[in-house]
């Protein structure tokens, strides 16, 4: 609205401010209290944090009440907050009093302004158990004191109910087909994918920064920011209680948190939570994050990739143990991974594939450019044995990076790191410890910034340009050197069976395989003439490659065949898969949507 000439109050002038003084808080509060307490001091102790944009002004007081009756005094430390004027400040209080035990302590509501207990932050620690109880009995109990008999959010195109922004958020699979693709395929899929029983008043922000230890509840944690989100303008408009639960896994994040949530919630309530609405919930809710400014774009990224990760990998990768069989290296970007939706993450085709070579007893493992905490991220999800990160310069085994360059190189890319962070507009992927990543005005260096780093004509020194970024290696490491380290760290056989990758630094790893494949948008230069490609491209190119060392395609023989899935897994499924093969996967794909769109029966 900046852009637009307006006219406002200025904010120095506005009558809250007034009101967030010791004098008229004091008399606020003695008329929530009663004649029974007598608040005979209270100090301003400054304002909590700063003022946002869209944001409600709040003021920490400590005050004295005296118990008039028996004398006994006791010091407090309040907040006072905007709640806004009437109605739209009042249900403040009403849903603070519907969920007792589980807010911070509300005295009441004022001339706009609502009295809470302050409570104080607490440690930072990875969230388990206990919090999953807390959270799940929450959401349950929200369900239960705050229902919606009407909840007509399918009438709400155009404001961001949560079904729209799911719409938007997988659009991306249709690339310049995405806006016609929402209306006519995608709304109508969220919607249905999204119908739930129970509707209640949302709360909109369970993100564990908004839980905090109440020591008068022997430091049990309670919600604070409980009615803010669920009666304004920029909610996402939902009332299903599992959308707050999944808000609470979305920040932080924690090994195992989600699965504890929704196994919490389902103790309590009753109710099992399907994998396709907890998918969906986790990256609205991350969206929501980023929109507010509380995650930056690449945490969102991360974390939504993370998101369906955990998806398929419970669907494809539950029932299966390791294998202790030859390796299988994958590289990670146009294999296993592509960004249509605007961050790296796979597809069912490429999870499918991997259930189908550990089935079979093979060890895939990952051999990228891509940096260690990628490559970490990724063996954690898929239980995968390893990986070889930032072009060969380190290794991931048992979870826990291996530094593979030599000392005397490692002062050289520090050196070549630091130089590159002092160029004007270059950026330095902070994430990559070993090699060095980076970009200037979201593409490689360029070439005449390159020239005044006189390291980079070093003969140990390797640059590879990308397509959006420049990478700085060593000479003397590659994923083919990288992957025979790792295959002599790992137990059972040392040799490769399969090797699929898409450009030139994947050649010293292709040449380690038995089978060496390219899917068919590989682009090897002249030193890749002799490697055979697919006639598939990405995932559904790997999955060809397999299939040359199976003797059959993935998922389809008893061994590695997976059972029939609900109708609604198969819809997420085939959003998740319309780019698996690029382009020429959109049509069956839409296709089978459109087949399951159809049904009358219920999902």
């Amino acid at each position: 609205m900046r852009a637009w000439p307006a006219v406002v109050q200025p904010w120095a002038d506005w009558s809250v401010h007034g009101r967030l003084t010791p004098g008229p808080v004091g008399a606020g509060l003695s008329g929530l209290l009663g004649p029974g307490t007598e608040v005979s001091e209270v100090c301003a102790l400054g304002p909590l944090g700063s003022v946002q944009a869209r944001g409600h002004a709040r003021e920490r007081f400590a005050v004295r009440l005296r118990n008039r009756r028996t004398g006994e005094s006791v010091r407090k430390h309040l907040v006072v907050e905007g709640a806004g004027l009437g109605y739209l400040g009042r249900q403040s209080a009403a849903v603070a009093g519907a969920l007792p035990g589980h807010v911070s302590h509300v005295y009441g509501f004022a001339d706009g302004l609502l009295y809470r207990d302050w409570l104080p932050p607490g440690p930072q620690h990875s969230p388990g158990q206990a919090e999953a109880d807390m959270v799940a009995a929450y959401v349950a109990a929200r369900r239960r004191a705050l229902p919606a008999p009407s909840a007509p959010v399918d009438r709400l195109g155009g404001r961001d109910p949560v079904w729209e922004v799911a719409a938007r958020l997988v659009s991306g699979q249709y690339g310049p087909l995405a806006l016609p693709a929402r209306p006519l395929l995608l709304d109508p899929l969220m919607r249905r994918l999204l119908s739930h029983d129970h509707p209640a008043v949302a709360d909109g922000k369970t993100d564990l920064r908004h839980w905090l230890p109440d020591p008068a509840a022997a430091g049990r944690l309670r919600k604070v920011d409980f009615y803010q989100r669920a009666f304004g303008h920029l909610d996402l408009a939902c009332y299903d209680p599992v959308f707050d639960l999944a808000g609470a896994a979305a920040d932080p994040p924690s090994p195992g948190f989600e699965a504890r949530l929704r196994l919490a919630y389902q103790r309590v309530s009753g109710q099992q939570v399907d994998g396709e609405r907890w998918l969906l919930y986790r990256l609205a809710q991350l969206w929501r994050l980023g929109y507010a400014g509380d995650l930056d774009g690449d945490q969102v990224r991360r974390r939504s990739a993370a998101a369906i990760h955990d998806y398929l990998a419970g669907l494809y990768l539950h029932d299966l143990r390791p294998a202790t069989g030859p390796l299988c290296a994958i590289d990670l970007d146009g294999v296993l991974e592509c960004d249509r939706l605007g961050y790296p993450a796979t597809s069912p085709t490429g999870v499918l594939t991997l259930r189908a070579l550990l089935a079979h007893g093979y060890r895939p493992v990952l051999a990228t450019g891509r940096s260690v905490p990628d490559v970490q991220d990724r063996c954690a999800a898929f239980g995968l044995a390893g990986g070889v990160a930032e072009y060969g310069c380190a290794i991931v085994h048992d979870g826990e990076p291996a530094d593979l360059r030599p000392p005397q190189a490692r002062a050289l890319l520090d050196r070549i790191r630091d130089d590159l962070a002092r160029l004007p507009g270059v950026q330095v992927d902070p994430r990559y410890a070993y090699a060095v990543r980076a970009a200037a005005a979201g593409g490689p260096v360029p070439a005449d910034l390159l020239a005044r780093i006189p390291e980079l004509a070093d003969p140990q020194v390797r640059v590879v340009s990308g397509e959006g970024q420049t990478d700085i290696t060593l000479t003397s490491l590659d994923k083919g050197s990288a992957l025979r380290a790792l295959a002599g760290r790992l137990p059972g056989p040392a040799g490769c069976a399969l090797a699929v990758g898409d450009s030139p630094p994947d050649l010293p790893m292709l040449a380690c395989a038995d089978v060496a494949r390219a899917p068919r948008n590989a682009r090897l230069g002249a030193g890749g003439a002799g490697i055979r490609q697919t006639r598939r491209a990405y995932q559904a190119g790997l999955a060809q490659a397999s299939a040359d060392l199976l003797g059959h395609h993935p998922g389809r023989c008893p061994i590695c065949r997976l059972a029939q899935p609900a109708p609604r897994t198969r819809a997420m499924l085939a959003i998740l898969d319309l780019r698996a093969d690029g382009l020429s996967s959109v049509p069956v794909s839409t296709t089978a949507l459109g087949a399951l769109l159809m049904r009358r029966t219920q999902w």
